[in-house]
């Protein structure tokens, strides 16, 4: 019963967040959302008695959206992007996950949480930390936290992007893939390089799902190096080391990413219609946007501002870098 409840919770944060998307549509769906979620949450809107049927719920309902998203993935259409193009949003995503992870430890954050943030940053904002999180062994807190911190500098690069475009001097196409190599959420990226033209646009949308599909090899690689070499990643100890045997291992791909892929395989072949694709978009958006009204839920400001500063200059550190090198790519390999 309680579960049915946190799904009408989510559903009533989705119209919130659609109706504002329509009365001030700088922001998407997906940010207005979350933004509703987390003032919910710190004014104490959120009914305590839903509990864990809240997490469950946004649990399932995020999965389920990122697995829909395969469906806005032509394959065929990320290959005639040109290999500078790709090249671009592939090295700027594993480079900028890399050196996260390397100063998370430096900065002695606990690698869970260095994971989270690392992984939101460089791939798809909280689609991606979805998907590390069970390989990361990371509790509510440090999901909580590394969400807040990707929409706080996700919602600073959405705007930084539009107002610097006059000064970098760059064409539409390249602005485009400057912002979808760069940018943290899919409705992020759409806000930003809506702003040039629908030409920045397509292009943006194009690099940023080739950044989702990076999504199912590193969380691949963490689950490999968390089983089998827990030390590279800052862990002391592996999934092996459960005397009790209490410690589930989870899946080296979780189901819903494989699921990511194969409807992105279905998407490539062409056979789908386009009046089915639409439909299936919508209920994405939906899904995802109350995937991300849950998630924003769960976010307690206080706790936020009680962190200390050390993962906010992991995330300001990651998205500068993210920044300069999706530029640099621009410049050497694109044009």
């Amino acid at each position: 019963m309680n579960l049915l409840r946190a799904a009408g919770f989510l559903a009533v944060g989705v119209c919130i967040g659609t109706y504002l998307h329509t009365q001030i549509s700088v922001f998407g769906t997906l940010t207005w959302s979350v933004v509703i979620g987390i003032a919910m949450a710190n004014l104490g809107l959120v009914p305590e008695n839903l509990g864990d049927s809240l997490a469950k719920a946004t649990k399932v309902t995020l999965r389920s959206g990122v697995a829909l998203l395969g469906f806005s993935l032509p394959l065929q259409a990320v290959a005639s992007l040109g290999w500078g193009v790709v090249a671009t949003a592939v090295l700027s995503t594993i480079i900028t996950f890399v050196t996260m992870v390397w100063l998370g430890r430096r900065l002695n954050i606990a690698p869970s949480g260095s994971l989270l943030i690392a992984a939101g940053t460089s791939i798809c904002g909280a689609s991606a930390i979805a998907g590390v999180r069970d390989q990361a062994d990371a509790d509510d807190n440090e999901a909580g936290l590394a969400i807040g911190l990707i929409t706080l500098f996700g919602t600073a690069v959405m705007f930084g992007w539009p107002l610097l475009h006059p000064v970098l001097g760059l064409g539409d196409r390249s602005f485009g893939i400057v912002v979808g190599s760069s940018t943290h959420e899919v409705g992020q990226v759409v806000a930003a390089a809506s702003t040039a033209g629908s030409v920045a646009l397509g292009v943006a949308i194009l690099v940023k799902l080739t950044r989702v599909v990076l999504l199912a090899p590193i969380v691949a690689t963490v689950g490999v190096l968390r089983w089998k070499w827990p030390s590279v990643l800052g862990f002391e100890e592996s999934h092996e080391a459960d005397p009790d045997g209490t410690r589930k291992r989870p899946p080296l791909i979780p189901l819903f990413v494989i699921a990511f892929l194969a409807f992105a395989g279905v998407r490539s072949t062409g056979v789908l219609p386009a009046g089915f694709l639409d439909v299936v978009e919508t209920w994405q958006t939906a899904i995802l946007a109350g995937a991300m009204f849950g998630l924003g839920a769960g976010v307690s400001l206080r706790t936020l501002f009680r962190s200390t500063w050390r993962p906010v200059i992991l995330t300001f550190t990651g998205t500068a870098l993210i920044s300069g090198l999706s530029l640099l790519g621009v410049f050497v390999l694109v044009r």
